[in-house]
């Protein structure tokens, strides 16, 4: 009795007909409160962190806008300025017919919102320090229900690069795994298209508006995504792409993930971004390495050398590391195609698959070019910057790694197989 009462006291406030409300009804299963959120961000001085703030004082948006602008204004960090600015801000809001026909266009295209708190908003993202109030959400709703994983890296992808984004979309989805990532050209849409190609789902996480999608040119990339997966923003309908908008969809993209694979980046690269926005979500993050002369790999390299990503040198790696995260077996492997991973040396290439042999991995090691890394470890565990000092770098650690002769611990230290830390 006493929601059914709050209701009807915010319609009064906002002026909203019956036939709104139904219109609202139709795309989020609590239009009452979609239309207060809607109102609070579209308000000057009204952002995810403050919003969230009054919506979990208050239980609601609604609640929000039918208690007294006294009483918000003695909230700490809102004031009586922005209590102002809301209490004349919302009639005009409601009152523009562009926004009910944006609403009605959405409607028809099968989208929806999904507030926070509410059903159907993504639980991991949950846990995020800040959560989006609200997701547009078009397609298949379903699909940010099943374990997720991002892959990312640069818009300038190298020809090894889209294609090793393209096989790991593709092995993932077939393993059943929903591929997240930005559409955006280079690596992103490599690994939508995989895992299109295999028959599974895909996410798209927009840093524009669901109705000025970016980038245009891949409107037709979006239509395959819509078809058994789902293209997901956070921004308002017609908000255009903007630099700063990408920071705020990378939190998304690694925050619906159990874990964020980087392909390539540069040194300052966005996909770099997104995996340190996972790591501080406490998500797991893998990088595929590269030769130190490709600008294409530079920061992904920093990222291993580091210790804030681990090496992954092929798909089925991949497969495995993320299958132990959720405590699941590997569906089927049989029919992934076979990739190479370049690791842009003219004279050296590494087959990526668990069908290169151990023998094989063993002559490379035994030739000698890793002794030195071996025995700094004969000690004790040491900072992977001090021995990518040694040999090739970061190549011999990881082909030491990679034949299980040493092991990663936390904070980028490497230890030895066998020995105590």
């Amino acid at each position: 009795m006493r929601r059914k009462t709050m209701q009807r006291r915010v319609m009064r406030r906002l002026n909203l007909s019956d036939e709104v409300v139904e219109l609202l009804d139709r795309i989020t299963p609590a239009p009452l409160e979609l239309g207060a959120r809607l109102i609070l961000l579209d308000c000057p001085g009204f952002g995810d962190l403050r919003l969230n703030k009054l919506v979990d004082k208050f239980d609601s948006a609604s609640e929000i806008l039918s208690t007294s602008a006294s009483e918000i204004a003695r909230i700490r960090g809102i004031g009586r300025n922005l209590c102002t600015i809301l209490t004349t801000h919302h009639p005009a809001y409601f009152a523009s017919s562009r926004f009910w026909s944006d609403l009605e266009t959405v409607y028809k295209r099968g989208a929806r919102l999904v507030l926070r708190g509410e059903r159907g908003y993504p639980r991991s993202l949950t846990t995020l320090s800040v959560p989006p109030p609200l997701l547009w959400v078009s397609g298949d709703h379903c699909a940010l229900e099943q374990a997720m994983v991002s892959v990312v890296g640069t818009r300038k992808a190298t020809p090894g690069g889209r294609k090793s984004a393209y096989d790991l979309g593709y092995a993932l989805a077939a393993e059943g795994y929903t591929v997240v990532s930005g559409l955006a050209y280079g690596i992103d849409s490599e690994a939508h298209r995989g895992a299109l190609d295999a028959g599974g789902r895909t996410v798209a996480v927009l840093g524009s508006g669901l109705l000025r999608m970016y980038p245009y040119t891949h409107r037709g990339l979006s239509e395959r995504i819509l078809e058994s997966g789902a293209i997901v923003s956070e921004f308002p309908l017609h908000t255009g792409a903007k630099p700063g908008h990408f920071p705020r969809r990378n939190r998304i993209i690694s925050g619906l993930s159990v874990a964020t694979v980087i392909i390539e980046a540069y040194e300052k690269g966005g996909a770099l971004i997104t995996g340190r926005l996972a790591l501080d979500q406490n998500r797991e993050v893998f990088a595929f390495p590269g030769d130190a002369s490709s600008a294409a790999s530079r920061g992904t390299n920093n990222l291993i050398r580091s210790g804030e990503a681990g090496m992954v040198l092929t798909v089925d790696e991949v497969l495995s590391e993320v299958n132990t995260l959720i405590g699941r077996k590997s569906i089927s492997q049989k029919n992934l195609k076979d990739s190479v991973t370049e690791l842009k040396s003219p004279s050296e290439q590494v087959l990526v698959g668990r069908e290169r042999s151990e023998r094989t991995r063993g002559r490379r090691i035994s030739s000698g070019e890793s002794s030195r890394v071996l025995e700094v470890l004969s000690a004790k565990a040491v900072h992977v910057n001090e021995l990518t000092r040694h040999d090739n770098g970061p190549l011999g650690l990881l082909r030491l790694e990679n034949a299980g002769l040493v092991r990663r611990l936390p904070g980028g230290y490497y230890i030895k197989t066998g020995q105590k830390k």
